[in-house]
C-alpha cells in the first residue's frame, strides 16, 4: 500500500476530508523535499503500510507547497508524523527517529 500524496488548489478540503472526518486513524507525513530525514522517515513508514493498510490511512504532505500546515499543527521538525483519531492528533514524532520510537509514539496508538 502506498502513502498518498495530498496536493492540489483546495489541499484544505481535502484534508478536512480525508484526515480530520475520516473514521479510521490517519497518519499523515509532513516533509520537506530538501530533507534526506523526510526520505528516510517515508522508507520506514513503507515498511508499515502493509500490516496497517486495514487499521490506517496514509498521506504526506509537503510542507513548502503547504507552509500554512505548520501553524495549524506547531511543526517546527522535519519530518513529523501525526497520527489523527476523530479529528484531533493523538500521537506524533518529529526530527530523527528511530523505529522503536515511531512504534511507541504512532503505531501502538491505533
Amino acid at each position: 500500500m502506498a502513502i498518498h500524496q495530498m496536493t492540489g488548489s483546495d489541499i484544505e478540503i481535502q484534508f478536512a476530508e480525508k484526515v480530520l472526518l475520516a473514521k479510521e486513524p490517519v497518519l499523515v507525513e509532513f516533509y520537506r523535499n530538501y530533507s534526506g530525514l523526510s526520505f528516510l522517515a517515508e522508507s520506514l513508514l513503507q515498511e508499515f503500510t502493509d500490516d496497517f493498510k486495514d487499521k490506517v490511512l496514509f498521506y504526506k504532505v509537503n510542507l513548502d507547497e503547504y507552509p500554512f500546515f505548520e501553524l495549524t499543527y506547531c511543526i517546527s521538525e522535519i519530518p513529523t508524523i501525526l497520527l489523527f483519531k476523530d479529528g484531533t492528533v493523538s500521537g506524533s514524532v518529529s526530527g530523527p527517529f528511530s523505529k522503536n520510537l515511531l512504534v511507541a509514539a504512532i503505531f501502538d496508538k491505533v
